[in-house]
């Protein structure tokens, strides 16, 4: 899910206090300190370019977006992923809610994983080569699976930031959640298949189409003519 889908929610403790008042709201605890109130919002991310995974979640952010106000004051952040969100096939029956079906979001069956750990920024200004590095990699993965971003407004401070993975709460069948090892995580290997043999695969399976498309018609013509020649 993390390489595969587009996007998740992204949590944060809100810095938004002002919204309750202890005085008034008695479901709140009366304290000197401020609430602390949740604040999710969905946000889009890539873990790297559709043909490396790299397991960590790298988004697009702008410091006017709450979310961003957010993490200065608190970067431990939840990100939120359902396999609701996918479009395989697989994920239908699980996930989609239907007439006569017993398909939802919240069945155990339909995948979902909260990744949790601190977001950081990745800043190319640092002078560290490696840092460097990661940013054009990630902005360019950015961009590659989400090309709007890069038509976005340049004045918003937009700038690239990770999560780094501290615990990892899955859900994807009856029995309860499993506790990933994040080790264990950044060890799988999903084994994807080069960009280049991908575009090769497709232009294939176009050009096959095409030319199913043109015995179809030559079929289709040929009939026709016998039709006509023979009238039945």
């Amino acid at each position: 899910m993390v390489h595969t889908l587009d996007y998740g929610v992204l949590s944060t403790i809100s810095t938004r206090t002002d919204i309750f008042n202890d005085d008034d709201d008695e479901t709140l605890p009366s304290s000197s300190s401020p609430p602390v109130i949740p604040f999710g919002n969905v946000y889009s991310f890539v873990d790297g370019p559709c043909n490396k995974s790299t397991g960590i979640p790298y988004l697009y952010g702008s410091s006017m977006d709450q979310s961003m106000k957010d993490v200065t004051s608190n970067n431990v952040v939840s990100l939120t992923l359902t396999e609701a969100s996918s479009s395989r096939d697989g994920s239908k029956n699980s996930c989609v809610v239907q007439q006569g079906g017993w398909g939802d979001p919240e069945m155990p069956t339909c995948a979902r994983v909260v990744i949790t750990g601190k977001l950081v920024r990745v800043d190319p200004n640092n002078n560290e080569e490696e840092e460097e590095m990661e940013f054009e990699m990630a902005q360019t993965s950015l961009f590659q699976r989400h090309p709007s971003m890069s038509y976005w407004p340049d004045d918003h401070d937009w700038f690239v930031s990770k999560i780094v993975i501290s615990d990892m709460w899955l859900l994807d069948m009856f029995g309860g959640a499993s506790i990933l090892d994040v080790d264990r995580y950044f060890s799988i290997d999903l084994g994807l298949v080069d960009v280049v043999d991908v575009d090769v695969v497709v232009k294939e399976e176009q050009e096959k189409s095409r030319m199913m498309m043109m015995m179809k018609r030559h079929l289709a013509e040929q009939t026709k003519m016998t039709v006509n020649l023979h009238g039945f």
